[in-house]
């Protein structure tokens, strides 16, 4: 093996001299808009196997892409509005249920993850959205413009469990939700000890459909459902 710098004036000549090309592609919307672009030209023109391939990166640090690819196979996500038309996005203010969680397609660390309390807030949520478009992602150069992304709040739940699988090997560990904050993510509270059952045979559905050499897949559970939800997922891991 040998390494070689894919951000060059000459990664496509560099590219064709191996038979795998391993990348740690980072998460940020530039980063993430140049391996899109190259690992597909890599794969598909050049024929050279990738990893992450260009599926697995078509639903990292997206969001709204998860949470199309989840539905469509009927696993127990977050219950969530998306819409790109300010219009529905204001005529459903009133049916909505109150508080809500808004995100956008991307970001970590629940940076730009915000509960908006009821019907007033929402509209000047959306208003700003689809106007200015000022919403804060965690990137100064990159603003949430041009869609809301709204889930259920899970107000019962008490952690975010991560479940990590890497081929038969599964691990994880609890995110703990901070007394004075709604975000498990980032707060830095981690508690380890057993793994449900239930919740690792969700995470297991979850990497076959992903079809992803490895995984995390974050789920937060309803104490008064007792009832596991899908989160968010992730194609790299960081212990």
């Amino acid at each position: 093996y040998s390494f070689f710098n894919i951000h060059s004036e000459n990664w496509i000549k560099e590219a064709t001299k191996y038979d795998l090309i391993v990348w740690r592609t980072p998460s940020n919307p530039v980063g993430l808009y140049e391996a899109r672009t190259k690992i597909a030209y890599i794969e598909n023109i050049l024929n050279i196997q990738c990893h992450p391939t260009s599926a697995e990166l078509w639903l990292y640090e997206d969001k709204i892409r998860q949470y199309y690819h989840l539905s469509a196979f009927n696993l127990p996500v977050i219950p969530t509005f998306i819409s790109f038309d300010e219009k529905e996005c204001l005529n459903r203010i009133e049916k909505l249920e109150y508080p809500l969680i808004s995100k956008s397609y991307i970001g970590s660390g629940a940076i730009s993850v915000s509960i908006i309390k009821n019907k007033r807030k929402m509209r000047k949520h959306i208003k700003k959205i689809f106007s200015k478009g000022m919403i804060n992602t965690g990137y100064p150069y990159f603003r949430q413009k041009g869609y809301v992304f709204l889930q259920k709040f899970i107000k019962d739940a008490m952690y975010d469990l991560r479940i990590i699988i890497v081929e038969e090997k599964i691990l994880g560990y609890y995110r703990m939700k901070p007394k004075n904050d709604f975000r498990a993510s980032g707060a830095g509270i981690i508690k380890k000890d057993n793994l449900p059952i239930e919740a690792v045979l969700l995470a297991m559905q979850v990497k076959d459909i992903m079809q992803s050499k490895m995984l995390a897949v974050d789920i937060l559970k309803s104490e008064n459902d007792n009832k596991y939800y899908i989160n968010e997922v992730s194609i790299f891991i960081e212990i």
